[in-house]
């Protein structure tokens, strides 16, 4: 290649005149199912694994998801549709393992919920 590309396996950038990935091996010219393969072994790598600060705690696998949601909190807060409990998770990339953290429910957000009834 005569100019820098983007690695569609790893996202790096290669310097031009390299035919294939410096930091995967993924050459310039894959296709689909070749990209989807490099990537794989990258992700899996030392080098991500050891960059990672997640551990699934039941497989050791090192990618993952991350979200939060609210839900009510009892029957009374349920029967008003008002959601008064909030929940952080993380959630495995490989096993589907998730673990649920409480957090607050800013007061802003509550006033939200029982004016526009989310």
């Amino acid at each position: 290649m005569n100019y820098n590309w983007e690695c569609q396996a790893c996202e790096n950038t290669v310097a031009a005149g390299n035919e294939s990935c410096t930091t995967c091996g993924c050459p310039a010219s894959c296709s689909g199912r070749e990209i989807d393969s490099y990537k794989e072994k990258y992700m899996n790598s030392d080098a991500v694994r050891n960059k990672s600060k997640f551990r699934c705690s039941k497989c050791d696998y090192h990618l993952s998801n991350t979200g939060a949601f609210r839900a009510a909190g009892g029957s009374l807060s349920a029967a008003f549709d008002l959601a008064t409990e909030s929940f952080n998770y993380v959630s495995c990339n490989k096993c589907g393992y998730t673990e649920f953290y409480k957090s607050r429910v800013s007061g802003a957000a509550f006033v939200a919920d029982v004016l526009l009834g989310s």
